[in-house]
């Protein structure tokens, strides 16, 4: 393909990928100051309760990666069969991981303790 071409299409790529969602969009500008918010797909969300969110699922990845961290180190204190080195690695591999367990439950109950104090809500299971 040569680099006209390629440039060209490159060009009507982006152009659709600009134009189309403002098509799609000018139907609802219409009747936009009869409807609600939600009958767009838009979120009611406080800016909040969307860092609340992202905060909670950084910190289940990182308790998850915590897990999984302490489960291979625990394979690899096992398989270590007399070798020093690998279950030296394997037991220091584990102390990581539970200090990164603990960080995350220690994050998450600070969320929790803030949110209440904020009065985001009365009950820290919705956290």
């Amino acid at each position: 393909m040569s680099t006209n071409l390629r440039s060209l299409v490159f060009s009507l790529l982006a152009l659709l990928v600009i134009a189309v969602p403002q098509i799609t969009l000018a139907q609802f500008s219409i009747d936009a100051s009869r409807a609600d918010a939600t009958s767009f797909g838009v979120s009611t969300s406080t800016p909040s309760d969307i860092l609340k969110n992202v905060i909670n699922y950084a910190l289940a990845i990182v308790g998850f990666l915590g897990i999984l961290g302490f489960v291979i180190s625990g394979i690899m204190y096992l398989v270590s069969a007399g070798d020093e080195d690998l279950a030296k690695r394997g037991k220091t591999y584990m102390v990581y991981s539970i200090i990164g367990v603990i960080i995350a439950l220690v994050g998450y109950v600070v969320m929790a303790a803030i949110s209440s104090l904020l009065g985001a809500g009365g009950s820290t299971g919705g956290l």
